[in-house]
C-alpha cells in the first residue's frame, strides 16, 4: 500500500497562499503548512517588524515567503496591497521582464520621445525602419500560436532596427521619483473614476 504523506495529499505547489495576521500565532503556523505543501506564501499583518522577521524564518527554512504589512480591514490598505502584491510576486518569482522594447511609428518618430522611453522604462528601446503595421504582428503571433514558429526570436531577426536608445540610471531614477509623487497625489483623486 502507497504511504500517503501530507505533501501528496494536499499539494498546492505552484499556487500562491495569502494568509491574514501570518505573523507570529496560529496565522504562521498555518502559512509554514501551506508553505510545505508546495504554495508560495504572502505574510500579512500590522506590524513590520514582526512580519519581517516571520518572513525571513520562513524563507530560512526552504520556503518562499514574502511579506506585505497592511491592516485588512482597511479597504483602502487592502486595494493598495494587492496593487504592489501582483507586480512584485513577478519580479520577486524571478520572472524578468524583457531589457529591450520595440517601437515604430506614431510618436516614436520623435528620437526625444524614444530616448525618454528608453529612461522611463529602464530598457534599451530600438527603433524600427519604417511602420509596422499591426497585421504583420498578428501574423507572426499566430504562426507562435500554432507552432509554425519555434521562437519569437525569429520575429526579431527579420526586424530592420534604425537606431538603439540606451537608459540612463540617473535619469531613470528621477523620473521614478516624479511618477511616484504624482501618483500618490493623484490616485486618492482619480481612483473612483476606474471602479
Amino acid at each position: 500500500m502507497k504511504k500517503i504523506s501530507r505533501k501528496n495529499l494536499f499539494d498546492i505547489t505552484e499556487k500562491i497562499a495569502l494568509i491574514t495576521g501570518s505573523s507570529r500565532g496560529l496565522g504562521l503556523i498555518l502559512a509554514r503548512g501551506l508553505g510545505e505543501a508546495g504554495a508560495t506564501l504572502i505574510l500579512n499583518g500590522r506590524n513590520r517588524e514582526t512580519l519581517n522577521r516571520a518572513v525571513t524564518q520562513l524563507n530560512q527554512e526552504g520556503l518562499t515567503a514574502y511579506g506585505y504589512a497592511f491592516n485588512v480591514t482597511n479597504r483602502k490598505e487592502i486595494q493598495d496591497a494587492i496593487e504592489h502584491i501582483n507586480l512584485g510576486l513577478l519580479k520577486n518569482a524571478g520572472l524578468s521582464f524583457k531589457k529591450e522594447v520595440i517601437v515604430t511609428g506614431g510618436c516614436a518618430r520623435s528620437s526625444l520621445v524614444r530616448k525618454i522611453l528608453a529612461d522611463i522604462l529602464d530598457m534599451r528601446v530600438l527603433y524600427l525602419k519604417g511602420d509596422s503595421r499591426a497585421d504583420y504582428a498578428d501574423a507572426w503571433l499566430a504562426g507562435k500560436g500554432v507552432g509554425v514558429f519555434s521562437d519569437y526570436r525569429l520575429m526579431k531577426k527579420k526586424l530592420k532596427i534604425l537606431d538603439t536608445y540606451e537608459p540612463d540610471p540617473e535619469l531613470h531614477g528621477y523620473y521614478c521619483n516624479i511618477f511616484e509623487t504624482v501618483y500618490k497625489e493623484l490616485y486618492p483623486c482619480l481612483k473612483n473614476l476606474f471602479q
